[in-house]
């Protein structure tokens, strides 16, 4: 079963986004990005299309694993591959965060 893991995070993100953890190591996480940098009082229009990705750095068992980004909000996900990672810190960027972010990875 999956458990609170946020000491798999080997950084910390700009401004006010944070991330919460939960994983089964070695065989699933979900990272959930909370971004509130997105306000909603917004000074200027060139404000308002604004968005930012993050440097995400975690600690992963080595091996094969499929991820897939979800935005909450739309619904969109973005699937991606890490194909054979030695183990340790693995370090990933973003896609253009919104308000907020879910990441699956599995093995």
């Amino acid at each position: 079963h999956m458990e609170p893991s946020n000491h798999l995070l080997k950084n910390t993100l700009n401004g006010d986004a944070t991330i919460r953890i939960l994983a089964e190591e070695g065989e699933q996480y979900l990272l959930y990005l909370i971004n509130s940098n997105a306000d909603k009082s917004f000074h200027s229009e060139s404000e308002v299309n604004k968005v930012t990705s993050y440097e995400i750095s975690m600690e992963l068992p080595a091996g094969d694993y499929e991820g897939e980004w979800i935005d909450p909000v739309t619904g969109e996900r973005t699937q991606f591959l890490i194909r054979k990672h030695s183990g340790g810190e693995y370090q990933f960027k973003t896609p253009p965060v919104g308000e907020d972010l879910a990441l699956t990875i599995t093995r």
